[in-house]
């Protein structure tokens, strides 16, 4: 087992956080294993297997790696909104 791996929070849903493992794959787990103040986006650092119920399982937001995430994906929005001719598609408010 890998001493520390990356999830990704997709969402919460009620008192359920979905996310995303490096590999990938799905995962969810109560909200209130996670740190607090946990929001979509973030990044975690999970240490053991919360999944499993470890009870010596170490989850950590990591505030840096969120921050450099959220601007790699705001830079990819830039380009794509400049390639777009637009036209295609009319959302109304």
């Amino acid at each position: 087992m890998p001493s520390e791996r990356t999830w990704i929070v997709d969402r919460v849903e009620g008192e359920v956080a979905v996310g995303e493992a490096e590999a990938g794959s799905a995962l969810q787990l109560p909200l209130r294993l996670l740190p607090a103040g946990t929001h979509e986006g973030d990044v975690l650092r999970v240490e053991g297997q919360p999944e499993r119920n470890d009870p010596n399982a170490v989850l950590r937001r990591d505030d840096a790696a969120t921050l450099e995430r959220g601007r790699d994906i705001s830079a990819r929005l830039q380009t794509l909104r400049r390639r777009d001719p637009g036209g295609d598609i009319k959302l109304c408010v």
